[in-house]
């Protein structure tokens, strides 16, 4: 693809089911699995109203601005998503990562907050939470060739099954961070609880009708909402595709890390300020990226020259006894996690109902 045709489609394009699933099937998949995930957690927000709805659509822009920041600031422009079947942002940002942020972080603050242990503790839980969610994601992703690293940037070096510890970190900062500042800065300028707002009677009494019936239909703790689908969805999704894709199928074309000369590097500061550098391209012929080869295009090696949109190949298991071993473990430990936040802890918070906070 040529560098106006990129510019041409930069705001949006789109890409046919038909061909992913003819060469990437498994990421089809879970993008078909990631929407009515986002969805069925907007059914929930939009039930519940109030700070419930606005913490989704907050997490919402949340996401679009630091999927933006990461792709034009140098220092951390170190991953490259597939091309899913509707892509934004110069072909950078699929748009079901985008309805990841809402999903995870309305799923794990959601879960946390039912602990009822205030705003710090609830930020701490909801990291954690994230993170349990979020990591069987990031280990079958990487895998599957949903996404691509930087070879060389420092910030990243050290992984874990193709996982840069630095991405687990992000999750569990992040994630803690937007639910210290979503809670936290409301009570500093109200004054008022995590989900408190000043909603007319009226809307209360809507809201909390809802909230009795489900009570009803599910007896005296009506944690079988549209949060547990949500969970079951993902994490048996996830096993699934463990078990079941094959990596070494993997035809993945689109924008990468950009491929070119082997002796150009980049000056930038990691993560404690220190001034290191990485390689400007990816070298073809020197690179440690275990997950990826070029197998499948003509000749069996990358194209010539500098470019940003290429092709990349899936490379089979090393040990898929072990890859399952491990994904299943955080599934189950993710299962039991959220099982212990939603169904063994309160109810949700009512949106006029105060109670401690720190």
């Amino acid at each position: 693809m040529t560098e106006k045709q990129l510019t041409e489609s930069w705001l949006i394009a789109f890409r046919s089911p038909f061909e992913i699933y003819e060469k990437h099937a498994n990421f089809l998949v879970a993008e078909l699995a990631f929407y009515p995930m986002a969805l069925l957690t907007f059914m929930h927000a939009m039930r519940k109203g109030g700070r419930y709805r606005n913490m989704w659509i907050a997490a919402l822009f949340h996401g679009l601005v630091s999927e933006m920041i990461s792709y034009w600031v140098p220092e951390i422009d170190n991953f490259w998503h597939a091309q899913s079947s509707i892509m934004m942002l110069g072909r950078r940002l699929p748009l079901y990562i985008l309805l990841i942020y809402p999903t995870i972080h309305y799923v794990s603050t959601v879960a946390a907050s039912r602990l009822k242990l205030g705003i710090f503790p609830t930020a701490y839980a909801a990291g954690l939470a994230d993170s349990v969610f979020y990591h069987v994601y990031d280990i079958v992703g990487i895998k599957l060739l949903w996404w691509t690293w930087h070879d060389t940037d420092p910030n990243i070096y050290e992984r874990h099954f193709w996982v840069p510890f630095a991405s687990t970190l992000f999750r569990l900062t992040f994630s803690s961070a937007f639910t210290l500042l979503y809670f936290g800065t409301h009570k500093l300028l109200t004054g008022k609880s995590m989900y408190q707002t000043g909603r007319t009677m009226e809307e209360y009494a809507l809201g909390h009708k809802h909230d009795m019936i489900i009570t009803i239909l599910n007896g005296s703790h009506p944690w079988k909402d549209e949060l547990t689908l949500v969970v079951l969805l993902h994490f048996l999704t996830f096993a699934g595709l463990a078990v079941f894709a094959k990596p070494e199928t993997i035809v993945s074309t689109g924008v990468h890390e950009p491929v070119g000369p082997c002796n150009e590097t980049l000056p930038m500061y990691n993560a404690i300020g220190q001034l290191v550098s990485k390689r400007k391209y990816l070298c073809p012929t020197d690179y440690d990226e275990g997950y990826m080869d070029f197998h499948c295009v003509p000749g069996g090696r990358a194209p010539p020259g500098v470019h940003h949109w290429y092709t990349v190949c899936g490379t089979p298991h090393e040990n898929h006894a072990e890859h399952i071993t491990v994904v299943w473990g955080f599934c189950l430990l993710g299962l039991t996690y959220y099982y212990n936040l939603l169904a063994c802890s309160g109810l949700d918070e009512s949106t006029n109902k105060k109670h401690k906070t720190n």
